[in-house]
Order: C-alpha cells, then sequence, then structure tokens
C-alpha cells in the first residue's frame, strides 16, 4: 500500500493518528485501506466533535460572564433602591422630628403668652 508520493507506510514506521486525516483512497483494494479510511473518517468526525466542543464552552463562557453582569447589575439596582428607600425613610423621620418640635414650641409659646 502507498500514498500519493509513491511512499509505502511500512516504510514510514506505520501511519500516525495525525496523518489519518491524508488518507484518501479512491478504491478501496485492501483490508488495511479500509481500516485506514474508517480511522481516517474518526479522526475527521472526533477533531469535528472537538472543535464543536471547544466551541460550546466558549459559548458557555460567554453567557456565565453575561450572567454575572446581569446578576451585578440587579445588586448595584437592588441598593440604588435600598439606598433611596432609607433615603426616604430619613427624610420622613426628620420631618416628623420638625413637626414635634414645632409643636413643643407653640405650646411653650401658647404657656408663656398665658
Amino acid at each position: 500500500m502507498r500514498d500519493d508520493q509513491g511512499n509505502t507506510f511500512t516504510e514510514q514506521g506505520g501511519i500516525w493518528v495525525l496523518e489519518l486525516k491524508k488518507f484518501n483512497a479512491d478504491k478501496i483494494e485492501s483490508e488495511d485501506q479500509d481500516y485506514l479510511r474508517q480511522q481516517s473518517t474518526i479522526q475527521h468526525e472526533l477533531d469535528s466533535a472537538n472543535k464543536s466542543a471547544a466551541e460550546l464552552k466558549a459559548k458557555a463562557a460567554e453567557l456565565e460572564a453575561r450572567l454575572n453582569e446581569a446578576a451585578i447589575r440587579e445588586v448595584e439596582a437592588n441598593a440604588r433602591e435600598s439606598e433611596a428607600n432609607i433615603s426616604k425613610e430619613l427624610a420622613l423621620k426628620e420631618a416628623q422630628a420638625a413637626s414635634l418640635e414645632i409643636e413643643r414650641l407653640k405650646s411653650l409659646l401658647s404657656k408663656n403668652d398665658q
């Protein structure tokens, strides 16, 4: 069995898995060629699956980063909302305190007028 350059596979010490992609025979003449073609197909499918897996991992990492960013934005929005609520409560308490002070001063004035 020979490759496109006429070298026999046995002279090369066998076929490396990396070289299986290079095997392409139009006509299968032996069990060895059939085996090589099957191995070449399997290697091609494996390479394709590995590429797909790498693409999926990259997409998952991107989605995870986007999810983390969204979670951070939500936490920040909740913090701003809580801060606004606290500010409103503080302003209300200050208004109530001012109202009570006004009532106390009015009471003192009315006592002094009598």
